[in-house]
């Protein structure tokens, strides 16, 4: 028998986050001569690929009327593990009352590389106002999931349209001047009929 034998190392689910090397020697022969210079294998088994999870477009801009402001955030690198990030909003010119729905977590499973969205509710009320801002940063608890860009700044266009009353006019420069006219015209009619 010439044939290739393999070896076989039963690994369980270490959850590695860094690299294990180990070797394997082969040893104690019998009816073969080993080979010096290859009887050691290295092995290595290489530590989970978590991915990086990111704010996808870290610029956001939309109209108070859409209701909500979405957010992408995405894994690449990797997709071993579940894992989970956290966010959270901080108001620049919003506040309380124009949003919801401004803290929570968003997972990946094992496996799982899909890109996933978080939905911020506005507040579509009737106020003139200016536009208003606010900015969602994503954070870990634990230190192995490696974050690249945390935080989207989203732009909250005001949409509703002053009211515009009309004024009355009172008469100003051209006002005048029709009065200067018609004044003119009633005088020259009591001269020609006198």
């Amino acid at each position: 028998d010439i044939a290739d034998k393999v070896i076989s190392i039963a690994t369980t689910n270490l959850d590695l986050d860094q690299d294990v090397t180990f070797t394997v020697r082969l040893s104690n022969s019998t009816g073969a001569m080993l080979n010096e210079a290859s009887k050691d294998s290295v092995v290595t088994i290489t530590a989970d690929q978590m991915g990086v999870v990111a704010v996808k477009e870290t610029s956001v801009s939309v109209n108070e009327e859409d209701g909500s402001a979405a957010i992408t955030l995405s894994r690449t690198g990797g997709a071993d593990r579940e894992i989970t990030v956290n966010y959270t909003v901080n108001h620049i010119s919003t506040d309380a009352a124009d949003l919801a729905d401004t803290a929570g977590s968003v997972t990946w499973a094992d496996g799982d590389a899909e890109d996933k969205t978080i939905s911020i509710v506005i507040n579509d009320d009737a106020n003139v106002e200016t536009n208003e801002a606010f900015i969602l940063v994503i954070s870990a608890t634990d230190s192995t999931v490696e974050l690249g860009a945390t935080v989207a700044a989203v732009q909250v266009l005001n949409t509703d349209i002053p009211e515009v009353k009309a004024k009355k006019s009172s008469g100003g420069a051209l006002g005048f001047l029709g009065l200067t006219v018609l004044s003119l015209i009633g005088l020259g009619r009591r001269k020609y009929m006198s």
